[in-house]
């Protein structure tokens, strides 16, 4: 909006700027395509190694201490200044770009590159049976020396895992190991007596005859 008077016969004019007068929208952003254009396939391969590369989060001299090509070839390779490399400086950049070996050229033939696969841990087996504890109170006592293999008896085949009597002698600290022995031994006994007691009244009830009602 303009203003006009007179000031000393000649014409003044003052330019004011309203509101209205001003374009207040926002401004229109167009969207730029990204995509990069290369006039070489070695310029294909640069940018996919120099990506590649900055999505690990590695610099050239990473690259190169962590086997890969030497920092200048790395260089020459993502600038696309060279056209021929050998085969084992490419595969020891697919190597540690985490690529399976010939992405480098499926790049150059127009491909993607193929990440490797990280190997499944197999499966891990059960673990083993505890084994099972087939001591007899026969094997302790042989083993303490209390009897001879002759001289044991029916009732001295007897498993003692699970014992709490015989865990007990054995595990008692306060117990020499005579009195152990002699508790063993006596332990041994009474299983005897009771083994034969038991025989016995087994074999007077089979050959009872029934009596008469």
């Amino acid at each position: 909006m303009s203003i006009c008077g007179n000031s000393a016969d000649l014409p003044v004019c003052r330019r004011y700027v309203t509101a209205a007068s001003l374009d207040l929208s926002p401004p229109v952003r167009h969207a730029v395509s990204v995509t990069p254009t290369y006039t070489t396939t070695w310029q294909r391969l640069g940018h996919y190694v120099r990506e590649r590369r900055l999505h690990l989060r590695l610099t050239q001299h990473d690259v190169a201490a962590a086997g890969g090509p030497s920092v200048a070839t790395i260089r020459n390779i993502e600038a696309a200044t060279h056209d021929s490399y050998r085969g084992r400086t490419l595969n020891q950049l697919e190597d540690v770009l985490g690529w399976e070996r010939g992405s480098v050229d499926a790049i150059l033939n127009g491909g993607e590159p193929r990440l490797k696969t990280e190997p499944q841990p197999a499966a891990s087996a059960p673990p083993p049976a505890p084994p099972v504890d087939t001591k007899t109170l026969g094997d302790l006592l042989i083993e303490r020396g209390l009897r001879r293999p002759d001289e044991l008896v029916l009732s001295d085949h007897y498993r003692i895992a699970g014992d709490a009597l015989i865990t007990r002698i054995l595990n008692a600290p306060e117990f020499s190991e005579a009195y152990k022995d002699q508790l063993l031994s006596s332990y041994s006994a009474l299983r005897r007596s009771i083994f034969e007691a038991t025989e016995a009244e087994r074999q007077r009830l089979t050959t009872t005859e029934p009596r008469e009602p």
